[in-house]
C-alpha cells in the first residue's frame, strides 16, 4: 500500500495508443457532448467545463477545470482536472486524478479505477468491477467493489460491499492541516465529510480480509468484516525510536523540500534578470491558455522518451549501416552527431522540466494572486516570483497532492515552452521564404 500513489500516477501517466480520434476544445467555454451525439472513436477534450452526456465508443481523455459525465464511455476514461464527477458508465479502466473526484448517481466502472486526488466519494448505487485504487487525503466508498480494495490517505470510510480483500494505509495526523487548502479551492461539489481515521460502518459488507496500517486500533463492526488485520505504523512498534526516527524523516524531507524551492528561487532570479520579457510573455500565455499549454506539455512528457528512443534506434541503426558499407568515417561521424543529439534532448528535458517549468508557472500563479489581492504590485517581477514560489512550496509540501500539483506543475510550464518554441521555428520558416 505504500505504493499506492506511485501505482496510480504510473497508471494515469500511461500512453494511450488510438486508431482514430476527435479532438474539442475551447479554452474560455465548455465542451460539450450532446446526449444524442455518439462519437465513433476516441475523444480528446479540454476546456473550462468538460460535459459529456452523449456516448464515446473509444476512450476518453479530458482535461478541464471541471469534468462531468453523464454518458456513456465504451473504452477507457482517463481525466484530470479539479472536480470530476461520473454519474454514467465506463466500460473499461478509469483513471483519475484532480481535487475532488466523485462516483454518483448509478456510476458504474467496467473494470479498475485508479484515482488520486485530494478526496474521493463513491455513493451508495455506484458500482466499481475491477479493483479500487485511491491515494490522497480523504476517502468515502459507499458504493460496491466487485474486487479487491485499496485505500490509502488520512481519512477512510468504508460503507458499502467489497468482493474481495480491503486494504487500507493511514498516514497518521489530522485534515485540519488541509482545511485552508479547502477554503481556497472551493468547488462545485464539496468533498466527502469524513472523520480521521479508519469508520467502517455497520452497513459494510467485506467478503475478504480487511487489514490495514495505522498508529492506533479502531473498531470494526463484526457484520461487516469477518477476518480484519491490524498493523501497528512504526511510530507505534518502538514509540521512542520510531519518534525519533519520524521526526529526523521529518526534518530531512522539510530540508529537501526548502533546498528544492531554493534552487528554483535562484534559477528563476537568473532567468528573469536574463530574459524578462521572455518569463513575462510565458506567464502571461499560461493565464490566458491554462488548458492549451496543459495539453502540450502532457505531449511533451509522453513524447520526450518516445523522441530520446528513437534518436538512439536511428543513430545505432545508421552507424550499423555506415559499418556494413565500409564507410569507417562516417560510423564515427553518425555516432558523435546521435549521441550529441540525444545530450541535448536529455538535458533540455531535464532543465524545462525540473526548473523552467515551475519558474514560469510560479510567476503566473504569482501574478494573478497579485492582480486580486494587490494590484498595484502585480508587476513587479520579483514580487510575482516570490509570491508564486511561496504556493508552489506550500502546495508541493502536502502528502499525495503536492505530486499531483508537481507533475500539473511540470506539465503546464512545459506547455507554454512548447508552445513559445513551435511559435518561434513557424516564425523562422516564414522570414526564410519571405
Amino acid at each position: 500500500m505504500k505504493q499506492v500513489g506511485a501505482v496510480a500516477l504510473a497508471f494515469l501517466l500511461l500512453p494511450v495508443v488510438t486508431t482514430a480520434a476527435e479532438f474539442r476544445g475551447s479554452v474560455d467555454g465548455q465542451v460539450v457532448v450532446g446526449q444524442d451525439e455518439v462519437i465513433s472513436g476516441d475523444l480528446y477534450a479540454s476546456g473550462t467545463t468538460v460535459i459529456v452526456d452523449g456516448v464515446v465508443l473509444g476512450d476518453l481523455v479530458a482535461f478541464g477545470r471541471e469534468i462531468l459525465l453523464n454518458g456513456r464511455v465504451e473504452g477507457d476514461l482517463i481525466t484530470a482536472g479539479q472536480t470530476i464527477v461520473v454519474q454514467g458508465v465506463v466500460g473499461d479502466d478509469a483513471r483519475l486524478a484532480g481535487r475532488v473526484l466523485q462516483l454518483a448517481g448509478e456510476a458504474t466502472i467496467g473494470d479498475h479505477l485508479i484515482a488520486a486526488g485530494y478526496s474521493f466519494e463513491a455513493e451508495s448505487d455506484t458500482r466499481v468491477e475491477g479493483e479500487l485504487f485511491f491515494a490522497g487525503a480523504k476517502a468515502l466508498v459507499a458504493g460496491v467493489v466487485e474486487s479487491d480494495l485499496r485505500l490509502a490517505g488520512t481519512a477512510v470510510e468504508i460503507g458499502g460491499e467489497v468482493a474481495g480483500d480491503a486494504e487500507v494505509e493511514l498516514s497518521g495526523g489530522t485534515l485540519e492541516t488541509a482545511s485552508w487548502f479547502e477554503a481556497l479551492w472551493g468547488g462545485p461539489v464539496p468533498s466527502p465529510s469524513v472523520v480521521d481515521g479508519l469508520t467502517v460502518d455497520d452497513s459494510a459488507r467485506i467478503r475478504g480480509m480487511l487489514s490495514y496500517v495505522a498508529p492506533e486500533e479502531f473498531e470494526v463492526p463484526e457484520v461487516a468484516a469477518d477476518n480484519v488485520h491490524w498493523q501497528p505504523s512504526p511510530t507505534d512498534a518502538e514509540p521512542e525510536a520510531a519518534e525519533a526516527t519520524s521526526g529526523a524523516e521529518r526534518l530531512s524531507r522539510l530540508a529537501e523540500h526548502l533546498r528544492r524551492v531554493a534552487t528554483l528561487l535562484i534559477f528563476g532570479l537568473l532567468l528573469f534578470w536574463w530574459a524578462p520579457g521572455w518569463v513575462r510573455g510565458r506567464a502571461e500565455q499560461l493565464e490566458a491558455e491554462p488548458l492549451e499549454s496543459l495539453g502540450w506539455g502532457a505531449v511533451c512528457l509522453l513524447g520526450a522518451p518516445v523522441a530520446a528512443f528513437t534518436i538512439l534506434l536511428l543513430t545505432i541503426a545508421l552507424a550499423a549501416l555506415a559499418g556494413a558499407l565500409s564507410l569507417g568515417g562516417l560510423v564515427s561521424l553518425v555516432l558523435l552527431v546521435g549521441l550529441a543529439m540525444l545530450v541535448v534532448l536529455v538535458v533540455g528535458f531535464a532543465v524545462a522540466a525540473g526548473f523552467t517549468a515551475q519558474v514560469l508557472v510560479s510567476a503566473a500563479a504569482g501574478r494573478a494572486a497579485l492582480q486580486r489581492a494587490r494590484p498595484g504590485q502585480a508587476s513587479s517581477r520579483w514580487a510575482t516570483l516570490l509570491l508564486g514560489l511561496l504556493l508552489y512550496a506550500l502546495v508541493t509540501g502536502l502528502p499525495y497532492l503536492g505530486t499531483i500539483v508537481a507533475f500539473l506543475v511540470a506539465a503546464l510550464g512545459l506547455g507554454s515552452v512548447a508552445q513559445w518554441a513551435i511559435s518561434a521555428l513557424l516564425q523562422g520558416r516564414e522570414l526564410e521564404t519571405a
